[in-house]
């Protein structure tokens, strides 16, 4: 893994998050998505990529 390749793909967004937490929560950005396309990713050999996708299947989203 090419950890300084790996910071530049990395795209973070944040969010109000839903569900409760009082006044102030229901204002800020509480909540972080964090976008990364794993499939056109260079900062993981093509087996790493692999053994990422079979144990993160679950928590994937396209």
């Amino acid at each position: 893994m090419n950890k300084d390749i790996l910071q530049k793909e990395l795209k973070f967004k944040a969010i109000r998050s839903s569900g409760p937490g009082g006044q102030h929560a229901n204002k800020v950005a509480s909540k972080v998505i964090l976008y990364f396309d794993l499939n056109q990713s260079k900062a993981f050999p093509e087996k790493e990529k692999e053994l990422l996708y079979k144990n993160l299947k679950p928590r994937l989203s396209k």
